[in-house]
This record gives C-alpha cells, sequence and structure tokens, in this order.
C-alpha cells in the first residue's frame, strides 16, 4: 500500500511520508521511529513510533554506524545488550537483513579473542623476565619470553580461526533455534530475525579479555541473553524460548556422553585376555631365567 496522496495516521493534518512495516499505517517524519535517515546511509526498515513503543527511544545503535561511527556505536550497542536485553529485543530492527548483527557478533568475539592472546602472551613475557630474576635462569627467562611473544605473536592466525568457526556456530545456533520453533509452531519471525537475535546475542563475549574466567562468564551470559532475544524475537514465551536455546545443547551434550561411554564399553568388550592355554604371570612361581 503506498502513501502517496495520504495523510499520516495520527498528525492527520500531515503528509504520509512512509508506510509502517509492521502495522502498515501511514505516518510523517515524526512519527517514523529513527527519523528521517541521513543521505548516506543504506535502506532502511520504516517503522513507526507505536510500534516501537516498547523498546528504547532510539534504533540499536549498530545499526546507526554510518552516523555515530563504528566505535561508539559498538561500545554501547554492547552496553544495552548486555544490561538490558529484554527492551534491546524489543527495540524493532531499521537495519535490513541479519549482515550487521552477525558482523557485530563477529566483532565482539574477535575483540575479546585478541584481547586475551595479547593479554596472556604479555604476562607470560613478564612472568619469564621476574623468573628469571627470582631463580637467575636466564633459561627460564628466555623460554616463557619466547612462548609468551609467540602467543601474541600469532595472535591474528587465532583470531582468524575463531571468527570462521563463530561464523559457523551462529548459523547453527540460529537454524537449530528456528527450526525447534517452526517444529513448535511458535515462529513468529523469520530465520534472518533469529539469525540477528543470535548475532546480537554474542555481545559478551568481550569478557574474553578476563583471565581465567572470562570464558565462562562469556559464554553463560551469552545465553542467557539468547534466551531472551529468541523470546522477544518471536514472541514465543519463556517455555519455547528455553527449549529452542537450551533443547539442542542439551542434546549435542547427551549424544557425546553417550558416545563417550559407548567408546569405553568396546574397550572394554574388545580388551584382549590371555592366549588359550597360557596361565597368567605369577612371580611366586615363575622362575627367573638366569637362577
Amino acid at each position: 500500500m503506498t502513501h502517496e496522496g495520504a495523510h499520516c495516521g495520527v498528525h492527520e493534518a500531515r503528509d504520509a511520508r512512509f508506510t509502517c512495516e509492521r502495522c502498515g499505517t501511514f505516518g510523517c517524519i515524526e512519527c517514523r521511529f529513527g527519523g528521517e535517515p541521513p543521505e548516506n546511509a543504506p535502506p532502511r526498515l520504516a517503522i513507526c513510533v507505536a510500534c516501537a513503543k516498547d523498546g528504547f527511544a532510539e534504533p540499536i545503535p549498530w545499526e546507526r554506524r554510518k552516523e555515530l561511527g563504528i566505535r561508539l556505536a559498538f561500545i554501547e550497542t554492547t552496553k544495552l545488550a548486555t544490561r538490558e536485553p529484554t527492551r534491546f529485543f524489543r527495540t524493532p530492527a531499521i537495519e535490513k537483513g541479519p549482515t550487521g548483527a552477525l558482523f557485530y557478533g563477529l566483532g565482539a568475539y574477535a575483540l575479546g579473542q585478541i584481547t586475551l592472546l595479547l593479554s596472556m602472551g604479555l604476562l607470560m613475557a613478564a612472568g619469564g623476565a621476574v623468573a628469571g630474576i627470582a631463580t637467575e635462569e636466564p633459561m627460564v627467562a628466555g623460554v616463557l619470553g619466547a612462548y609468551g611473544c609467540a602467543i601474541a605473536g600469532f595472535s591474528p592466525f587465532f583470531v582468524a580461526q575463531g571468527i570462521a568457526q563463530t561464523l559457523l556456530a551462529v548459523i547453527i545456533a540460529a537454524g537449530a533455534s528456528h527450526a525447534t520453533l517452526v517444529v513448535m509452531k511458535r515462529a513468529k519471525g523469520k530465520f534472518e530475525s533469529t539469525l540477528r537475535a543470535v548475532g546480537y546475542s554474542y555481545a559478551p563475549y568481550v569478557w574474553l579479555a578476563l583471565p581465567a574466567c572470562g570464558g565462562l562468564i562469556a559464554y553463560v551470559w551469552m545465553l542467557a541473553i539468547e534466551f531472551r532475544a529468541i523470546r522477544e524475537t518471536h514472541q514465543c514465551g519463556s517455555d519455547a524460548a528455553a527449549l529452542a536455546v537450551f533443547g539442542y545443547r542439551v542434546l549435542l551434550l547427551l549424544l557425546f556422553i553417550g558416545l563417550y561411554v559407548a567408546i569405553g564399553v568396546l574397550m572394554f568388550l574388545y580388551m584382549p585376555g590371555p592366549r588359550p592355554g597360557v596361565s597368567p604371570f605369577d612371580p611366586a612361581t615363575t622362575p627367573v631365567s638366569g637362577s
């Protein structure tokens, strides 16, 4: 339905400038969520303010990175996604497709990973220097220092591998969650919406840089955000969201446990025993050669 010649559904004296892609109502510039996009911005989805009332007052910062700058948009998006995930995912997307959210998730993981590797390398090298001074053994300082430099030097290659694995993990997670909702007939959005939700859920991975516990904190936090993301994106309720997010993960865990148990049982069953007619070795009765 075109808005040409129509009037705003709220401000009837004003000409309509867009048609809301959610509810189909006509709206003026004042009624458009996020306002009129700047000239250099990519095409945006036209959403009315009424459809965005449950989310933030402005669109997601990462979807306005052309205006805000990548650095500020990334920082603000990370804050909102980790602190207020429910309102975050109630905020309508104005960016077409899930590509932006995917790049954000990969960027969050890469930032946390490279910071972790660089800090590990620095701490290893510093530890080598301290150990060398304390023990007066230059070999200790040299080995630890070389190991730390190797970790820091090869960090770009480790991060590149991690990004590829993360991209695959995001796609698989989104596919499994969306398929679960489709089977349950609780999916109210397209696969692209699920992919966007999972991509933004990777915001906590910036905390990978925390020593020792950063990975665990990031993963648990990510699961909590992904649960809210699926629930709000599809409006499917907490039960369906929990099954979509945790169901396939628990199933995979049980499959791996079952596989290891099966391998152990097979190894036990097919373990070769003593040959027939040969008695087991008994040190008390078996003569020792040369005696």
